[in-house]
């Protein structure tokens, strides 16, 4: 399992690179660090290591409001593989975005399970 989860973090943190992205911590269910680029979030927690990957969906009701689906792939043993469901609001103050989350995870594994994660955090465009 963890053999995956290395792969899966370099594949996800190389991917990322392309233009601008977004680096930075997030504080909240999962704490841990958090990229964005070209649509894309991607999410490395401490806490428990666990990776997220998200694709970003804009809102056309409001430019703050986001929302996005992806997955997550941890190496607890009841909650390794989980789908996401992403609502969030982010502002850019020059060079810094501050964001809010609220995402339900979906554990398809041997009872359907959810967890609520939350996170706030910022992101530091290069």
């Amino acid at each position: 399992m963890k053999q995956w989860l290395m792969m899966a973090l370099g594949l996800t943190l190389a991917a990322p690179v392309w233009a601008s992205p977004r680096v930075g911590i997030q504080l909240g269910s999962d704490n841990g660090v958090t990229v964005h680029a070209q649509g894309w979030d991607v999410g490395v927690s401490v806490e428990r290591f666990a990776v997220s990957v998200d694709r970003r969906i804009p809102s056309n009701i409001n430019p703050a409001l986001y929302f996005g689906v992806g997955g997550m792939i941890s190496d607890t043993d009841d909650e390794e593989i989980g789908l996401r469901l992403k609502a969030g609001l982010a502002t850019q103050i020059d060079q810094v975005e501050l964001f809010a989350e609220l995402v339900p995870v979906f554990y398809p594994g041997k009872d359907l399970e959810m967890d609520l994660d939350y996170g706030v955090g910022l992101r530091i465009r290069f």
